[in-house]
């Protein structure tokens, strides 16, 4: 008991010698929420609705397994994504969201897998105005909801997981930076 006791006054010594330290950090080397675009932006979404839908007339088929379509952000910045839906082995699904056409390449990591996942054949089986219907596997079947976009997943007609159901996705796109912006980043790194 006397240990414990040691070891907790110990502790509660280190931390109040810590105390001074913590209070010296210079703010000025990090941004604030207001002097970054990305952090203002996510703090003015508001998750009323989702801005996002697909554009049923660009679903396609590019080959056994995936699907493409184009999802539309309807905000002021009218950016087209390109999403694709990947049917795999064991009733999973990959999905990937890109701009359709970026400012520059994203980065995608390469070798977190040991190989690419097997495709599976998927049927479209239901294609009406507000969604679409997917089966694959043995067992698996996804709704992709049009407007607002939603993507669900199902397993033995088991509900699995879905994609912005609480219309919390906003994708961030590459913008091109402005003049002042540029000068303020240059002064950042010169740091």
């Amino acid at each position: 008991m006397k240990n414990i006791l040691h070891l907790v006054h110990y502790i509660v010594v280190l931390f109040v010698l810590n105390i001074p330290s913590i209070e010296n950090v210079d703010r000025s080397n990090f941004k604030t929420c207001e002097q970054s675009g990305f952090c203002r932006r996510q703090r003015k979404y508001k998750p009323d609705r989702s801005s996002y839908e697909i554009d049923l007339n660009t679903i396609k088929i590019v080959k056994s397994g995936h699907l493409r379509c184009l999802l539309l952000d309807n905000t002021k910045s009218h950016v087209k994504f390109k999403l694709d839906i990947f049917t795999l082995e064991h009733n999973s699904l990959r999905v990937k969201i890109n701009e359709r056409n970026p400012i520059r390449r994203r980065y995608e990591v390469k070798h977190s897998l040991v190989g690419e996942p097997k495709l599976v054949d998927m049927n479209i089986t239901n294609l009406d105005g507000n969604q679409i219907q997917g089966s694959f596997g043995k067992a698996a079947r996804f709704l992709l909801h049009v407007k607002p976009f939603r993507l669900d997943l199902f397993t033995n007609d088991m509900f699995v997981m879905n994609v912005n159901s609480k219309h919390l996705f906003n994708f961030e796109h590459y913008r091109k930076k402005t003049q002042s912006n540029k000068t303020t980043t240059d002064n950042d790194v010169s740091r």
